[in-house]
């Protein structure tokens, strides 16, 4: 009897506990849910069942405490798949997917309810043997410097130039120290002879006479002269190079960098210095506001601190050097080539830049480059002694790398006779003069190279004139002309280089007779003499440049100003 009420009461408590999670299931079967262990992790599939039941669920299945802090939170319809992940990330995910926090108490009690909040951040804890974070104290910014304003003389360079050299494109203050030179209005003409590069003024361009097209609008890689004309006059304003032999493109003032306008005298220091930086010159110092050239005391008055003007000073004594000077000597001599050739020389075009042979003994030819100046100058001097005739020999100075020109003119009046128709009817014949210009002349650009060379640019030119032309009234106009040549050489120091290939042909005839005798038919040839005499002559320019040497020196002074 024992034995079976004890078998009754284990099968009804089984039956009871097999009701009771029937119930539980059903209830939650309800929503669609199911969650059971796999392994040490929980798989749960749930579909829009309430959080509450969840939770209640999983508390039940992994038999943790938990304690629902807020139950209204927890009817909020909650669909999720899980498979295999512990009980604590699965309640991470279900409780805080609706809005819900939890914490973990430290005997594994969970807590869920309350609005969802951002986990602290705990911060780290120093080791043991570090050190106490040590207190930084705000550092005020230094005081400002004082500025001051000095003046700094300058000894070899114009102010206005070397300041626009280190970055400065202000205006000039004082135009009127700015160099100017005669009329160069003729300078876009191109050259007479065909061929040939000239620079167009109106739009800066340099353009190919035979083409007519523009081929450069760049800085050339060496400076060179004008091909068109240099007009009388000469100076760092008449060419397009400033002090160093800088390229200036056209329509833009020296100075200025290309893409940049004159400032006014209103804008700020600020606005000064970022115009200087823009323009990509890395001369200009910091610490400097502001300079501005004086020519008439050439001077230099610049703002600033100390510091600033200190290293602005440094930088004016590093370019503030005296140019090398060159002082270039012309010698136009004019002989016949019969002369030429008895001293065996022979200037054909294909040897003008290589060799020239002489002839001095019945040994042999000597083959002589122009790099002999001693045999040049022996030669210069023995034709101007003996056969030649020295036309003109002009000597000009220049700095390094600046243009110099030397004209010489004369002036030859003609007349010629004009047919006028007075009131009356009656015609007048008037003379009136006119004038031909013969001009001498010799462009050049000297640059005195490291190894103290003299690299030369030339374009020498010479005119004169011919025969008489007599027109069909009878008016005789004398012939002109016109002979140049560009060339570009590289010579010694005190050095004679010789250029030529001028040659001037003269036919002329000359008959004597005895009148009357000489115009008889058949014998009348012997009563007169026929002459005929053909003279070539040419034109030799000898070329001796020399380097002047530096006598004194200077040094940059400084004037404060209160």
């Amino acid at each position: 009897m024992l034995y079976v009420l004890k078998r009754w009461r284990e099968t009804n408590a089984t039956a009871l506990s097999i009701a009771m999670r029937a119930v539980l299931v059903a209830s939650i079967a309800l929503g669609a849910a199911s969650g059971v262990f796999a392994g040490n992790g929980i798989m749960l599939q749930v579909n829009d069942a309430p959080l509450k039941d969840v939770v209640n669920l999983l508390m039940q299945q992994s038999g943790a405490n938990v304690v629902i802090a807020d139950s209204a939170m927890l009817e909020k319809k909650i669909t999720a798949s899980l498979n295999d992940m512990p009980l604590e990330k699965v309640l991470d995910y279900i409780v805080k997917s609706a809005g819900v926090s939890f914490r973990k108490m430290e005997d594994g009690t969970y807590i869920i309810g309350g609005s969802f909040a951002e986990e602290p951040v705990v911060a780290k804890s120093n080791p043991p043997d570090a050190l106490p974070p040590v207190a930084v104290e705000a550092v005020a910014p230094p005081p400002p410097k004082e500025k001051k304003i000095v003046s700094i003389k300058l000894v070899h360079s114009k102010p206005s130039e070397l300041l626009r050299l280190i970055g400065w494109n202000g205006v000039n203050p004082m135009p009127n120290c700015e160099p100017y030179f005669p009329d160069r209005s003729n300078i876009n003409e191109p050259p007479k002879n065909p061929g040939g590069v000239y620079l167009n003024t109106n739009d800066g361009r340099l353009y190919n006479t035979t083409k007519g097209v523009q081929i450069q609008n760049n800085q050339p890689v060496v400076p060179t002269i004008d091909p068109a004309s240099l007009n009388p006059g000469a100076g760092r304003a008449a060419d397009q190079y400033t002090g160093a032999g800088q390229y200036v493109e056209p329509g833009i003032r020296p100075g200025y960098p290309p893409g940049t306008q004159p400032r006014t005298t209103t804008q700020t220091t600020t606005q000064t210095q970022q115009s200087s930086q823009q323009s990509g010159n890395f001369l200009w110092p910091e610490g400097v506001d502001d300079a501005r050239p004086f020519d008439l005391d050439n001077s230099i008055i610049v703002k600033g601190d100390e510091d600033g003007i200190e290293k602005f000073k440094k930088i004016i004594r590093m370019l503030d050097v005296p140019p090398k000077q060159v002082q270039v000597k012309a010698e136009f001599v004019e002989v016949s080539t019969t002369d030429i050739k008895n001293f065996g020389i022979d200037w054909s075009l294909q040897r003008l830049n290589e060799s020239f042979a002489t002839a001095f003994g019945p040994q042999g030819n000597i083959v002589v480059g122009f790099a002999t100046g001693n045999l040049t100058a022996q030669l210069r001097t023995q034709l101007t002694s003996d056969v030649g005739r020295i036309i003109n020999a002009p000597i000009i100075s220049t700095i390094n790398n600046q243009n110099a020109y030397i004209s010489i003119n004369t002036i030859i009046p003609y007349w010629v006779s004009i047919a006028t128709v007075v009131g009356d009817g009656n015609i007048i014949n008037q003379s009136t003069p006119q004038f031909i210009n013969i001009q001498t002349h010799l462009d050049v650009l000297p640059r005195v190279n490291g190894d103290g060379t003299i690299t030369m640019i030339l374009r020498p030119g010479i005119s004169d004139t011919g025969a008489q032309i007599t027109g069909p009234d009878g008016t005789s106009i004398p012939e002109q002309r016109t002979q140049e040549l560009m060339t570009q050489r590289r010579v010694a120091n005190g050095e004679t280089i010789v250029v030529g290939g001028f040659i001037r042909k003269e036919d002329s005839n000359s008959i004597q007779k005895i009148p009357v005798l000489a115009d008889l038919p058949i014998v009348g040839s012997l009563f007169r003499t026929t002459a005929k005499k053909q003279v070539e002559r040419e034109l030799l320019i000898f070329i001796t440049p020399t380097i002047i040497p530096e006598v004194g020196g200077g040094t940059v002074g400084e004037m404060p100003i209160p």
